[in-house]
């Protein structure tokens, strides 16, 4: 009797453990479940953007911009950015540089309308805030750091509202010297792009802004690869085709923006100098001229 005693505590000792394990298993899944719903909540619980402002034909024309003591907030009202002011003329270069989280990426998505902000921002001197968000946001260009393809085919990417000829399509990639990559305008773009490389998907993206050619067009650390050879190519594509476009380039390496008419150096969401790169290095006491002087060009 109690061999069997023995036994059947021994027997009954193992199902507990296993339930025991599955109820662990089972408190975990919960967990994790309850972490996707609060994420759901999160989107829920956000404000829809207003997009019922005004419509204004051939908007922006010029692609002047101006910051009048522009402060932007996080979404705990934290601010990001503080009293910025300044002017970027029609076709003007600028370079914006910064330590990394200073608020380079911050600055252009304001004009987005992207985060919540006080101040005014004005292009071509008309509020931002006036203007239908659909509007504002397919009229300004962007090449983003991590550029993403959409899976389908080159044409559906670089012209996904169908606009251009097939000889457009072709003279955008071959500027951009996609040809040895591009071999057909029906090539298949797998999920993400993972079929080129990570310079490749912003030469394509870049072309999308050759073909549409928005008034006002910001550059996300686009020169960022170790491929000289990009560098290059893009000083020439923005001389030569983007001449009559305002371009925001936010630099990543400082040799890139040395050629733009002005420099923007943000440090702790804060504009601290706003002016041509010879000026800036002449000034030896400039952050600019010190960043430059680091690193050794």
């Amino acid at each position: 009797a109690v061999i069997g005693d023995v036994g059947l505590a021994i027997t009954q000792s193992m199902m507990l453990t296993g339930l025991f394990q599955y109820g662990v298993r089972m408190w975990a899944d919960i967990e994790n479940k309850m972490t996707s719903i609060e994420r759901v909540f999160e989107y829920v619980n956000i404000p829809t953007e207003l997009s019922n402002a005004s419509a204004i034909a051939n908007w922006p024309a010029a692609g002047k911009i101006i910051y009048d003591n522009v402060t932007v907030l996080n979404y705990n009202d934290q601010e990001i950015l503080k009293n910025i002011s300044f002017k970027i003329d029609p076709g003007e270069k600028v370079g914006i540089v910064g330590r990394t989280g200073a608020g380079k990426t911050t600055l252009v998505s304001a004009l987005y309308r992207l985060h919540k902000s006080k101040g005014n921002i004005l292009i071509d001197d008309v509020d931002i805030t006036q203007i239908n968000l659909e509007l504002l946001r397919e009229n300004i260009g962007i090449i983003p750091q991590d550029s993403t393809l959409f899976t389908g085919t080159i044409r559906s990417n670089v012209d996904p509202k169908a606009k251009f000829t097939d000889a457009e399509l072709w003279n955008a990639i071959e500027t951009l010297n996609l040809s040895p990559v591009v071999k057909s305008l029906d090539q298949i773009v797998l999920p993400n792009g993972i079929n080129f490389s990570s310079a490749e998907k912003q030469l394509i993206c870049l072309s999308r802004a050759l073909l549409y050619k928005s008034k006002i067009l910001i550059l996300d650390e686009v020169t960022s690869s170790n491929d000289g050879n990009i560098d290059e190519l893009m000083r020439s594509i923005i001389k030569n085709y983007f001449k009559d476009i305002t371009v925001m380039v936010i630099a990543h390496k400082l040799e890139t923006i040395l050629y733009m008419d002005k420099v923007m150096v943000i440090d702790q969401g804060l504009l601290v100098e706003y002016d041509q790169p010879e000026t800036l290095l002449n000034n030896h006491n400039s952050q600019f001229h010190k960043m430059i002087e680091s690193t050794g060009l």
